[in-house]
């Protein structure tokens, strides 16, 4: 048993608690990371922590990004899976291709066509606008502090749903082919079916996919840090993006490490809440 046992574990202390323990040791330190000397600081790293204002902004976008995977993502990526296993629809497998390719696209690839499609001269969305006679509406969309975050928040709709679409595709085919049969029988319509017999036998997936979006959500660098730098005036910044800047741009690695504790601590208490809830939950078996 401990042979099944053992690399999970290795691989959770080596990546996970060790990291997180570094970081919460670096937290009580002032340092540049250019060399081994060090300053004790003990919380004042904390204090500056909860006294910041970026801090707030970031959490707050942070918590957007986890409301849209949760409550946009995830049901749209319900909805389109159910329609694309149970419902009569030509060209079923082109569909599956195409909601799944914005997920095997390369995430510099995507931050920088969707630059390029928000670009306020030459950009596709605002070219279009005044292609049909809609130019007042044409916006430098990531650079209005206003219109940012929608902006970003569309972008991670339309790159991450398809990968929630497989995931359900596979659970829906795992369900025996009889109640589907008793569904039909019962005049079940499509949307009756999902709400009330599929979504409880899939409660187990959902809470998973969820956890899932949640940590993803959560340190979410890469797709906005390439689109907006966590601008403009940090009105696009996570705590992923500032704790890169305050590491590897001010050389605050005290300060960074700080960040990254709490966005550990942030993302652990939000999964372990979302778990806890789910838990007590009936769960039906097929």
């Amino acid at each position: 048993m401990i042979f099944f046992v053992a690399p999970a574990f290795i691989f959770t202390v080596v990546f996970i608690a060790y990291p997180a323990f570094m970081s919460a040791y670096y937290s009580l330190y002032q340092w540049r990371g250019m060399s081994e000397a060090r300053t004790f600081v003990g919380l004042e790293n904390w204090q500056r922590l909860f006294s910041d204002p970026v801090i707030l902004s970031c959490i707050g976008h942070n918590l957007a990004l986890v409301a849209v995977a949760v409550f946009i993502e995830i049901p749209l990526a319900f909805a389109i899976a159910l329609v694309l296993a149970r419902a009569k629809v030509f060209g079923r497998n082109l569909y599956r291709t195409a909601y799944f390719f914005p997920v095997v696209l390369s995430v510099s690839v995507a931050g920088v066509l969707w630059s390029w499609v928000y670009n306020p001269q030459y950009g596709l969305l605002n070219e279009g606008l005044r292609a049909i006679g809609l130019g007042q509406l044409a916006q430098p969309w990531l650079g209005n502090s206003k219109l940012v975050m929608p902006a970003v928040l569309l972008v991670t709709v339309w790159k991450f749903t398809g990968f929630y679409v497989i995931i359900f595709m596979a659970a829906l085919e795992s369900i025996p082919q009889d109640i589907y049969d008793v569904a039909t029988l019962d005049g079940t319509s499509l949307w009756q079916l999902g709400v009330h017999v599929l979504i409880p036998m899939l409660r187990e997936v959902i809470v998973v996919t969820v956890a899932i979006a949640i940590t993803a959500s959560i340190k979410r660098f890469d797709l906005i840090y390439i689109m907006t730098l966590g601008g403009p005036v940090h009105d696009s910044e996570l705590l992923a993006t500032y704790m890169y800047k305050q590491a590897f741009l001010s050389f605050d690695m005290g300060y960074a490490s700080t960040i990254a504790f709490f966005l550990f601590l942030l993302t652990l208490a939000l999964v372990v809440t979302q778990i806890q809830y789910t838990r007590s939950e009936e769960t039906v078996e097929f």
